[in-house]
């Protein structure tokens, strides 16, 4: 065992006291493997720290006092020791530091303690406490801590860490409790925990706790594995970071349970907030959970830039995978080539045609908040789902129903949402608010075995421009359209085809829209999202296609709406008259077609018959002339009078013809006046489509 003095005298020198200087480079195996001839007693650091052991005194020139030497503020500095015995520095108060390298420690604790700095660099230890502890500077690098502590493995609750706290390279397992806790921890600069290997067994707390932190600088955790077998891998509820926080570099977490693998509930971060190729897993819970997280930044769930690797979130159960539920992030949140799923099968993907199947008598399983719930969520810029690929077995794939876009919304290039819900859609956006365009070119589809499950809902959604591709919405396999929910949904301006798409669009495009309305692509007949197709052309100019829309919305009431048979007969006899009153010149059409028909039948039937005479016209004073047989002109001034009943030429100097004065034909007769009431009527609806009458009807 060395003795006290000897490092008494590397710390009153500022050397270090190295005891392996055989062997420049030690390790982990070799620290753990250090022997009897390397050990100081722990009770010595101690006792120098506390001032219990002082160097000796020496005599001063200017005094006739000795006084001891001060110790080097460079503090106590020991490689290549077994720190044999209980490490104790709780409560102490030191001026200076301490730092182990390669050093083998049986047990540390410094609750309540204040150290200028901590550093460990390569050591082997067992449970750490350092709770309520103000430190300096702490910095943990290339450990191994191992153990059984239920309380946790490394322990920094309530400390103050005035500068910057670092722990790389560190393996920390716990197989009885956290292997990080640090709830309330206080951090002055930056928390830079980058390449650590957690893995634990603990039910609530998290294999690592960093609830309620505060952290004035960045919070790293890159290229850093957590693993909790039996709850969330990372807590950092409440936490506030008040620059960025990177969760990415290969950053994995897998967790256990219904808390989540990594938690930000409630959390606040003033810069970015970055999960880019991090990998999130969950067998029996969701993945994410940053309910009512606040993100100054943009939020970034994406591709690694260095390896390409995707960020990929896997949950199971009604929790979903991801959650962002009145979250508010005031950059822009992105997703994009993100690969998110919620019960996967067995192959880690989601089955892509089959729907869930339920054994007979088996309880089916509880719906689930949706691959990525975004519920009342506000992004301040852009919500980006390029490329990216989300699925539920038991609920929707994207479910942002309230959410607030206060930019665009990608759901773009090979984006795929497969959702399993009855009622709620594989991308659900109703009541959402999108202030710029929505570009929906992607495939959503819903494999509910229902018939009424909903591959997009956009009912009540407010949008500034709706860019859709008329595919985008599918049943399973793709073989077919799937059903969308439009009603309620508001935008400016005409929606449009994607720009890769608008020159293969050969047909008049209202025509296209028309059908994303009707039977087999909506659930339900509603009225509003006709009338706002209607509405958009009208304000382009189009007045034409304004019509189609509206005629088409009358059809589709017809055919689907709640109308009595009556009702039904009367629409249809509407539409074949005037269009709904749309097109009110088709009266006069039918008007025409009337005269044609009589002037026909009295040329070529009611003339040479002599049904129909010629009656000259008379003078005052003379008897009426008999009736001759009627010529030509006659007989088409007959038809003019009978299907044109405002128009009388009876007047005029000329013959015209007319029924015979006596034994006129009773069903002649009858054929006039229905001729008469059918040309009136027509007439009637003319004005009626005029003044807009029957198109309220």
């Amino acid at each position: 065992m060395l003795l006290p003095d000897i490092l008494l005298e590397t710390v009153v020198n500022g050397t270090v006291l190295d005891c392996s200087p055989d062997t420049p480079l030690l390790s982990l195996d070799q620290v753990q493997s250090l022997g009897q001839d390397k050990i100081i007693d722990a009770q010595i650091i101690r006792d120098i720290l506390t001032g219990k052991i002082v160097p000796a005194a020496t005599p001063q020139p200017d005094s006739s006092q000795a006084s001891p030497p001060p110790l080097d503020p460079r503090g106590i500095r020991i490689r290549g020791a077994w720190i044999r015995g209980d490490l104790d520095l709780d409560g102490i108060d030191t001026k200076i530091g301490l730092r182990l390298t390669a050093c083998r420690l049986d047990a540390f604790t410094m609750q309540e303690a204040s150290l200028r700095w901590l550093e460990l660099d390569t050591c082997v230890l067992t449970p750490t406490t350092a709770d309520r502890a103000q430190i300096g500077a702490l910095t943990i690098r290339g450990c191994l801590l191992t153990g059984k502590c239920p309380k946790g493995m490394l322990r920094l609750a309530n400390t103050h860490v005035t500068s910057d706290l670092r722990i790389s390279s560190t393996r920390i397992k716990n197989a009885a409790g956290p292997a990080v806790m640090a709830e309330a921890l206080n951090v002055g600069g930056s928390a830079v925990m980058d390449g650590l290997a957690v893995d634990c067994a603990s039910e609530s707390t998290g294999a690592m706790s960093l609830t309620g932190a505060t952290i004035t600088g960045q919070l790293s955790l890159r290229g850093t594995t957590l693993s909790n077998s039996s709850g969330p891998a990372l807590i950092a509820d409440s936490a506030t970071v008040q620059g960025a926080a990177f969760l990415d570099q290969g950053f994995t977490a897998t967790g256990t349970g219904r808390l989540g693998a990594v938690r930000f509930t409630e959390a606040k971060v003033s810069g970015m907030l970055t999960l880019c190729g991090a990998t999130l897993a969950n067998d029996t819970g969701p993945a994410f959970v940053a309910d009512l997280l606040t993100a100054q930044g943009d939020m970034l769930m994406t591709s690694d830039a260095s390896t390409g690797k995707p960020f990929k979130a896997t949950g199971r159960g009604a929790g979903g995978t991801v959650r962002l539920r009145g979250a508010n992030i005031s950059g822009q949140l992105s997703l994009e080539k993100a690969e998110i799923f919620n019960c996967p099968s067995a192959s880690g993907a989601p089955a892509k045609t089959a729907a869930t199947k339920v054994p007979v008598g088996d309880k089916p399983p509880p719906r689930s908040a949706g691959a990525v719930s975004m519920t009342g969520a506000v992004v301040g810029r852009d919500l980006v789902l390029r490329g990216a690929t989300l699925a539920d077995d038991h609920g929707p794939a994207l479910m942002a129903d309230s959410a607030t876009i206060q930019g665009a919304a990608y759901l773009d290039q090979s984006f795929i949402a497969i959702g399993t819900d009855e009622k709620r859609a594989a991308v659900h956006l109703a009541d959402a608010s999108i202030a710029k365009e929505l570009v929906c070119s992607g495939r959503a589809v819903n494999r509910h075995p229902s018939e009424r499950g909903l591959a997009l809902s956009l009912a009540l959604a407010k949008i500034g421009t709706l860019v859709y591709d008329l595919s985008f919405a599918c049943v399973a396999g793709d073989a077919a359209h799937g059903l969308i929910d439009f009603d309620g949904l508001t935008y400016t301006g005409l929606p449009r085809l994607p720009k890769e798409q608008e020159h293969q669009n050969k047909k008049k495009p209202e025509n296209e829209w028309i059908s994303c309305l009707g039977k087999g692509r909506t659930v339900v007949y509603a009225a509003q999202p006709y009338q706002e197709l209607a509405a958009a052309y009208q304000g382009a100019g189009n007045h034409d296609a304004a019509r189609r829309v509206l005629i088409a919305q009358r059809d589709d009431a017809r055919k689907r709406g709640r109308l009595s048979l009556l009702s039904k007969a009367g629409q249809w006899f509407l539409k074949i008259l005037i269009g709904y009153g749309y097109r009110s010149t088709q009266a006069l059409a039918w008007l025409a077609v009337l005269f044609i028909l009589t002037a026909l039948a009295a040329v070529f039937y009611f003339g040479p018959k002599e049904l129909i005479v010629s009656v000259p016209a008379t003078t005052s004073g003379q008897a009426s002339p008999a009736a001759v047989e009627c010529s030509v002109p006659g007989r088409i001034s007959y038809a003019i009078e009978v299907a044109f009943p405002i128009v009388s030429l009876s007047g005029s100097s000329e013959e015209h013809c007319d029924l015979p004065a006596t034994g006129a034909k009773s069903w002649l007769v009858a054929f006039g006046w229905i001729v008469r009431a059918l040309a009136a009527t027509l007439a009637a609806f003319y004005l009626a489509g005029l003044t807009g009458i029957t198109r309220n009807s």
